[in-house]
């Protein structure tokens, strides 16, 4: 069911104002960026996290109950035992789109994103590049029933995904500069992995700047282990 909805009026000049209750609802301010994403006769408004840390924390900061700080130590190896923190996670195009059309370790990473399990991190030019590629023709034969379908994937990723807007420009991956994008996005999104089947160009990385770069199979491992220890 939906969180709220609402009716607006496009302008003469195209323009057209969030109403107050949606804005109120996803807490958006003056100056903030939002991604628009058009398929068909449906458009998606996604916010684009572009926060610094001192923003983001600023309120925790001068919280006046708060655990002191020496305790921290204590709390942390108790939290341990609970399962708090969500991973954050880039995810290749192969995988997008191996675990769109088939079964597999990359199915079941995307099904644990849409459990919450995990954090998506998606940048503009990783989103472009997943909408290419699901709807190419070499992949599958575009007719009407599969199309809606393909939206409905790229739909659902966005429903569960953090946007971000990569500051620094990276040029580390040479034989394949398009894979830049997803450093980018790890960076910015201060991802704790990127999940690939590219054993060219990111997988033969292993790490980038603390990002571990990992197959959907390892990982799955690495979370699965990490579940089981959390339950005991």
């Amino acid at each position: 069911m939906a969180e709220a909805i609402d009716i607006g009026t496009i302008s003469a000049r195209g323009q057209i104002a969030i109403p107050t209750a949606i804005r109120n609802k996803m807490d958006l301010k003056e100056g903030e960026k939002v991604l628009f994403f058009l398929e068909g006769d449906s458009l998606l408004i996604k916010r684009v996290e572009n926060l610094s840390w001192a923003d983001i924390t600023k309120p925790l900061r001068e919280a006046k109950k708060k655990i002191k700080e020496e305790d921290v130590l204590g709390l942390v190896h108790k939290l341990r035992k609970k399962r708090w923190y969500l991973m954050r996670i880039v995810l290749d195009t192969n995988v997008v789109v191996s675990g769109t059309f088939w079964t597999g370790a990359s199915f079941m990473v995307l099904e644990a994103i849409d459990k919450n399990k995990f954090s998506i991190i998606i940048s503009l030019p990783i989103l472009e590049e997943y909408d290419k590629i699901l709807h190419s023709e070499e992949i599958l034969e575009k007719t009407s029933e599969y199309q809606q379908t393909r939206i409905n994937a790229i739909h659902k990723i966005l429903s569960k995904a953090i946007i971000v807007e990569p500051k620094e420009k990276i040029d580390f991956i040479k034989d394949d500069p398009d894979d830049n994008k997803f450093l980018e996005a790890a960076v910015e999104g201060k991802a704790d992995y990127i999940i690939s089947q590219d054993k060219k160009h990111l997988l033969i990385l292993k790490k980038f700047r603390n990002i571990d770069i990992i197959s959907p199979e390892k990982f799955l491992k690495l979370f699965f282990k990490f579940e089981s220890g959390r339950a005991h």
